[in-house]
């Protein structure tokens, strides 16, 4: 049977503005993580030696997808459970 289309609801029009704002987020540091993963695979397929400085650089990247990662679950759960992003 034909439903109406039903207007969108704030919650519902908030809800679409905060899933394409973490998208676009997500896309960013999607392509950054690409860049840095082939980046470090170049270095490693090439032989090359990594100073300390290089070594600890690398170590501060993983640490921060890392914690970027799980700010991205986290977010994603809220939405997923409210129906809205955090304030």
């Amino acid at each position: 049977m034909f439903e109406p289309e039903q207007k969108p609801t704030t919650q519902d029009s908030n809800l679409s503005e905060d899933l394409l704002q973490f998208y676009q987020e997500f896309a960013a540091f999607n392509d950054f993580h690409a860049c840095f993963c082939d980046a470090l695979a170049g270095v490693v397929v090439e032989g090359q030696v990594m100073d300390a400085g290089t070594i600890e650089g690398v170590n501060r990247c993983s640490r921060w997808m890392k914690h970027r990662m799980e700010e991205f679950t986290a977010r994603l759960e809220v939405m997923l459970d409210t129906g809205s992003s955090p304030a």
